[in-house]
C-alpha cells in the first residue's frame, strides 16, 4: 500500500508504505519525504523485488526491506 500521512512521518505530507504478507501481518512501514509535501499517488514492483512509489514531486526507489536506494525530486 502507498499513500502520504501528516501524522506518522517526519515531516508533513510524507510517502508512507506499508508492506503486508499474505495474511495481512505488517512485515514493515516507512515514510518517505523531503522537506516539502509528498504524496504517494502510484507504487510498482520492481524486477529486482523492490519498490518503486511516486507521487507529488518524488520518485523513491527502495529495496525488498524497505530502506531506500535513491530518490528523485521533481519540479512544479
Amino acid at each position: 500500500m502507498a499513500c502520504g500521512t501528516d501524522s506518522f512521518g517526519a515531516r508533513s505530507n510524507d510517502f508512507w508504505l506499508v508492506k503486508t504478507d499474505a495474511n495481512g501481518n505488517v512485515q514493515w512501514n516507512r515514510t518517505y519525504g523531503g522537506p516539502d509535501s509528498e504524496i504517494a499517488y502510484s507504487l510498482i514492483k520492481t524486477s529486482d523485488g523492490g519498490y518503486a512509489p511516486a507521487g507529488s514531486g518524488l520518485l523513491v526507489k527502495i529495496d525488498s526491506n524497505g530502506d531506500m536506494e535513491w530518490n528523485q525530486t521533481c519540479g512544479e
